[in-house]
């Protein structure tokens, strides 16, 4: 039977979903902890934005502001837009092993730990208000199915509540909103789904930290990837992609992404912080791709699908730090989006970057 899910449950899917889970299109891979009172606080290393700002694309007319209501369903129509589709792939999870030391650390990346034969989301909406979320093939949920009830009203939590969950045209996903191993009530596993969709395919990689207490000060440690190069299966053939996505230059993520170097895209900027009324709308802005935001983070990972992962593998809660997300879903086009935390390890916003090379 299908199940409704409240504000304060905790689901276990491909990956659990957070508290705000009542109308997600998709899931996580650990819970994610909701801190509807977390205020930001430190200073980032980015300065993307002056003041902070939110975005909302879309709509008849260009407005200066925006309401928390017009800002909400605004992402629940992305949503609808972006997930609607019988997705479908065999999905590898990478899981850090008990020996992987400062010497073999990235080998656990290179080598699926397991791997999910026919995963499949069906995800259907039957007016512009509901829908469901069928999943089978799923790693946590029991007998490795599970579905659920979708609504305008119930998504993210409803309008202005700050949810986890981001919308952007032809991206979406979800994150944890405080990454602090020193924060009371940090969940044992917090991270990030990010769905990057093209034409009919949806990459998504899911990165889960885990509470890494043994040592002297806690940290938040990259224990898990997950992997799923989605294709929709009720696309015509004539529009589906193939399962092997071929373009990219060859070898590691450092060398994909330096074929970037002098494209040049849009930015688009999304906060979780929504006010009744008088929300700023973020005006799209030109940008110039930085292969020092790659070259000079901690890591840089290469995964199926053109799926790249950059920032770093250990938080310590010591500073504002930024995860960075990307995919490349063809020849001429590369997707970015970058996740900042301020000083105390709470989410400022999310920004949206898609390039392209110069003309």
């Amino acid at each position: 039977p299908r199940r409704k899910y409240g504000m304060r449950s905790l689901l276990y899917i491909a990956a659990a979903v957070s508290l705000a889970a009542p109308a997600l299109a998709f899931s996580t891979v650990a819970s994610l902890p909701c801190h509807p009172t977390a205020k930001a606080s430190g200073t980032l290393r980015s300065s993307r934005l002056a003041v902070p700002a939110l975005r909302m694309s879309g709509g008849t007319e260009p407005k200066a502001t925006q309401t928390a209501e017009e800002i909400h369903n605004r992402q629940w129509e992305l949503n609808m837009k972006n997930f609607r589709a019988s997705w479908e792939c065999d999905m590898n999870w990478y899981t850090r092993s008990s020996d992987a030391t400062t010497t073999n650390q990235d080998l656990w990346l290179h080598i699926p730990s397991e791997e999910r034969k026919d995963v499949s989301y069906a995800i259907s909406f039957s007016d512009e208000d509901t829908g469901i979320w069928d999943g089978k093939g799923l790693l946590f949920a029991p007998n490795g199915q599970m579905k659920l009830d979708l609504s305008r009203a119930g998504y993210n939590g409803g309008p202005g509540s700050g949810g986890n969950c981001l919308q952007f045209p032809g991206l979406g996903g979800q994150s944890a909103p405080v990454m602090n191993p020193t924060a009371a009530d940090i969940s044992p596993k917090c991270g990030h789904e990010i769905n990057f969709f093209y034409g009919r395919s949806r990459s998504m990689i899911v990165a889960l930290w885990a509470l890494d207490a043994a040592g002297k000060e806690p940290v938040l440690r990259l224990s898990s990837v997950g992997i799923a190069p989605f294709r929709d299966g009720l696309a015509e053939a004539s529009t589906r992609e193939p399962k092997v996505r071929t373009c990219g230059r060859p070898g590691t993520g450092l060398d994909m992404v330096q074929a970037f170097k002098g494209w040049t895209g849009v930015r688009d900027v999304y906060t979780r912080q929504v006010k009744p009324e008088g929300n700023v709308v973020f005006t799209p802005r030109p940008v110039t791709f930085d292969l020092d935001s790659y070259t000079k983070a901690p890591a840089c990972h290469r995964f199926t699908d053109n799926l790249i992962f950059a920032g770093p593998e250990v938080i310590d809660g010591k500073g504002p730090f930024e995860l960075i997300f990307g995919c490349q879903p063809a020849d001429n086009l590369y997707k970015q989006l970058t996740i900042a935390f301020d000083g105390s390890g709470t989410l400022v916003d999310w920004t949206l970057d898609q390039f392209s090379p110069n003309a």
